[in-house]
């Protein structure tokens, strides 16, 4: 048997900030139907999530990995390829971001990494797109194909 009772505190208490917060902030008349179910369960999922597998249980577990190749393709000819990423530290947090240009031979273009202060990841990705694109634009690359994680 698991034990819950201290995970079942937690989340009993995060729901109830949040519902009182929907209701006095958002919707006056909000009301959570079958509070306690919703809230048992939430505390289930968490405890099982945290609680550390049995003997038995890691024993009957097998894992399988699949091995997945991946490669940079190059666009087709005279187009070139924006490669953007964003990264941060927490979200938010401080963030960075880099981009990659390249031509339809995979020759370097142009590039660029830089800090780009605090805020959201997708702040970072949309920001590390928007400054790429400016670059393509003042190296007077008229099409343009954009590759990003988010």
């Amino acid at each position: 048997m698991i034990e819950i009772w201290p995970t079942m505190f937690a989340v009993t208490t995060w729901w109830l900030w949040k519902w009182r917060n929907k209701r006095c902030f958002e919707n006056p008349d909000f009301h959570q139907g079958q509070a306690a179910v919703f809230i048992k369960i939430r505390a289930n999922e968490i405890a099982k999530a945290f609680a550390k597998p049995s003997k038995q249980d890691r024993l009957l577990k097998t894992t399988s990995y699949r091995e997945v190749l991946i490669r940079w393709h190059p666009p087709t000819e005279s187009w070139v390829k924006l490669n953007v990423d964003g990264a941060s530290r927490g979200n938010p947090g401080l963030i960075g971001g880099g981009v990659v240009i390249r031509d339809y031979h995979g020759n370097w273009v142009k590039g660029f990494a830089c800090n780009l202060n605090w805020c959201t990841l997708v702040k970072a990705e949309l920001m590390a797109l928007l400054k790429g694109i400016r670059l393509v634009w003042e190296g007077g690359y008229p099409k343009l194909k954009v590759n990003m994680d988010s």
